[in-house]
């Protein structure tokens, strides 16, 4: 997925070195976008980050897929889903008409 997404790639740049490795936060961006658009055909769903914060910590403790929207996240993109959080220590969520991204210890 190229990221040109609704015109804010700027300002997921810009979000994104908020975390350490701002290169994985934009991948995270992107794979919670593209979750988005698989499973409810719509690049930024309300209530996206809460919901697939749900996803991901109910992964953790089934390693199961999850029924999500019209559809449901495979193992395969929650264990990426997973693995891109730990290691950027972000999550993103959309506020005030943009995204924004949270360090972990700023989330939930």
């Amino acid at each position: 997925m190229t990221m040109n997404i609704h015109g804010i790639r700027e300002t997921v740049e810009k979000e994104a070195q908020k975390s350490k490795h701002p290169q994985q936060a934009i991948a995270l961006f992107e794979l919670m976008s593209e979750i988005s658009e698989d499973c409810f055909s719509a690049g930024w769903i309300r209530d996206n980050g809460e919901n697939l914060w749900k996803a991901k910590k109910q992964f953790e403790e089934t390693h199961s897929a999850i029924d999500y929207g019209d559809s449901e996240i495979d193992c395969s993109a929650l264990s990426v889903l997973c693995e891109l959080a730990n290691t950027c220590k972000c999550w993103w969520e959309w506020r005030d008409d943009n995204p924004r991204c949270f360090l972990l210890s700023e989330w939930g």
